[in-house]
């Protein structure tokens, strides 16, 4: 029992790290383009996890078996290398809240993975909550694109339909780097686990990096610059700690549903900073989402 509740705290305080960083780089407005802040978040975050990992305070040695290293590397080459990429693109063609809405089916892919790769048992109510947490999601999402128009939809329609289908891949390559968390994670410490996972990160962003200043990407303000910065300790380091963390101790596809919960968690700062309004529909996505969310933790 008391590592189901840490794993759930662990994880929704993840997601809501996550959704106080997205909200403040939404703040800083079109200046900031995703893989800039994403690359600034990256490489700020590793020098971070190097210090916990090799704190005085620390009484385990830094340990990272072969297999371990590598199930972590496919994490991160499958999400934040491919599954970013393809999100992205998908983006470009059908908007953001679409392109959310779909990639962040993620957590019904993982349980399916999770029953077929990791032995995980089936609960109908398990499935029928992750189907409504992502359900009301979307919901949100799409109300709070909705509201700050913030939409980039392509005007050539021909590409809708490859735009639909890099969102229903990047929903698959997000399943299988969670499917290879829970795998890499078992046998290690999730500080361990996460020095492996930013530092590959940190490696595979840097070629996509250049590739968008080669395209024209401009570099933001010193001041967005330095609130990346600060976001990037907190948002991206402690956050996807808490993320490995929760799924070594729940597993993938509890850990997958919980992970997903930050534009539940990022409304009221979305309300405080953004001036966003809250209708019927973000409210009724809310009760959809918690109500999914219980489901879930009930089937254990």
């Amino acid at each position: 029992m008391n590592e189901l509740l840490f794993g759930i705290g662990a994880g929704l305080l993840s997601s809501l790290f996550f959704a106080i960083q997205n909200v403040v780089v939404k703040w800083m407005g079109k200046e900031v383009k995703p893989v800039f802040a994403n690359s600034v978040k990256m490489w700020v975050s590793l020098p971070v996890m190097l210090l916990l990992a090799f704190s005085p305070f620390r009484t385990a040695n830094l340990n990272l078996p072969p297999q371990t290293v590598i199930f972590l590397a496919l994490s991160v080459l499958f999400g934040a290398a491919f599954g970013d990429f393809i999100y992205f693109a998908s983006q470009a063609r059908i908007g953001v809240s679409s392109a959310f809405a779909i990639a962040n089916t993620y957590p019904i892919i993982t349980y399916l993975l999770a029953i077929a790769f990791l032995g995980e048992t089936f609960f109908v109510t398990r499935l029928s909550g992750a189907v409504l947490a992502v359900l009301g999601i979307a919901i949100i999402t799409r109300e709070q694109s909705n509201n700050t128009a913030d939409e980039d939809i392509s005007t050539h329609k021909t590409k809708n339909y490859s735009g639909y289908a890099l969102a229903i891949l990047t929903s698959i390559m997000y399943a299988i780097a969670t499917i290879m968390i829970d795998s890499g994670v078992r046998n290690v410490d999730p500080i361990d686990a996460n020095v492996i996972r930013l530092a590959f990160g940190s490696v595979f962003l840097v070629p996509l990096f250049y590739a968008y200043r080669r395209k024209g990407m401009n570099t933001p303000s010193k001041r967005n610059v330095r609130i990346l910065t600060i976001v990037g300790v907190f948002g991206l380091a402690f956050a996807s700690l808490l993320y490995v963390a929760s799924i070594k101790s729940l597993g993938a596809s509890l850990g997958a549903i919980l992970g997903s919960t930050a534009p539940l968690l990022a409304l009221p700062f979305s309300i405080w900073l953004l001036d966003e309004i809250v209708n019927w529909k973000v409210a009724l996505g809310t009760f959809i989402s918690i109500f999914g969310i219980w489901l879930t933790i009930i089937a254990i």
